[in-house]
């Protein structure tokens, strides 16, 4: 495996920190990251539930990284923030192959040898040093995993980019998005139905309208019966056109291939609603 040669996936982003600083403060907040390997680092403005969200606007920083060089870190940022999580790997864990909606902005806080960032679709393995530099992962709907081979933790600060252009507008409009899917497909293990659903066909769509500048907000939920289990998208938008085109673009072909396997999907009439 060849060392790292800068690609269009990954891409150093010339904002550096004291990468000592890092490493020691990072040391003092450990302890309050969970089991699962998660921490989140930062919160939509007061009034808005960031756990009904998977994509909102985060404005400011948890308590506990108030005054530490990670909120340096968030402040410098030439980008609007949908959400900071501290992501750690565990010696021999890796991250199940995915694709994600968005970009990423990292800051790697332990990597050490035999770490890896995965780009499953070009075959290639990239060790990112932990040097107190941010980079940039271009992953948006790309296939790609993580894995730590080395005999320390891997952990990074992901930042994810909140792309909507109006941060305040007056009013927005509402799509709703409904999956309802059969219990008796076969699924793969340890992933759930609406998980594997979601990519397999709707991050590469949806990343086509997050990425336009237009889409506000967005909420999920998630529930089932005897038969069939149901996801529910609800989607803000601030410009009525644009929230209509969703059913533009790969949107049919999402609907044919669903429909296939008899995944229903059902898109709503528009709503308005005043901010």
């Amino acid at each position: 495996m060849s060392r790292y040669t800068m690609r269009d996936v990954v891409e150093k982003t010339g904002i550096k920190f004291d990468p000592v600083r890092v490493r020691q403060e990072w040391e003092q907040i450990k302890p309050l990251m969970a089991k699962a390997g998660f921490l989140n680092a930062c919160l939509p403005r007061e009034g808005v539930d960031r756990l009904k969200y998977f994509y909102v606007e985060n404005t400011r920083v948890e308590t506990y990284i108030e005054g530490t060089i990670f909120e340096e870190v968030f402040k410098s940022l030439p980008i609007k923030i949908n959400r900071a999580t501290f992501l750690n790997l565990v010696p021999n864990q890796s991250l199940r192959f995915h694709r994600d909606p968005d970009n990423k902005i990292h800051l790697p806080i332990n990597d050490e040898d035999g770490s890896y960032f995965y780009d499953i679709e070009k075959e290639q393995a990239y060790p990112i040093e932990a040097t107190g530099e941010l980079y940039r992962y271009w992953t948006s709907a790309r296939y790609h995993s993580a894995f730590n081979a080395s005999c320390f933790d891997r952990t990074h600060l992901v930042f994810a980019e909140y792309h909507c252009k109006d941060s305040n507008p007056d009013r927005v409009w509402t799509k709703e998005i409904l999956v309802k899917f059969p219990k008796s497909i076969k699924f793969p293990p340890k992933i759930s139905p609406g998980d594997s659903i979601e990519q397999s066909f709707m991050v590469k769509w949806i990343a086509e309208f997050m990425h336009d500048g237009y889409l506000f907000s967005g909420q999920a939920d998630k529930w089932d019966d005897q038969e069939f289990g149901y996801r529910k998208y609800q989607l803000e938008f601030t410009n009525p056109n644009k929230a209509n085109s969703i059913e533009n673009g790969n949107y049919y072909m999402v609907h044919e291939a669903m429909k296939r396997l008899g995944i229903e999907i059902t898109v709503s009439e528009l709503d308005e609603r005043l901010c």
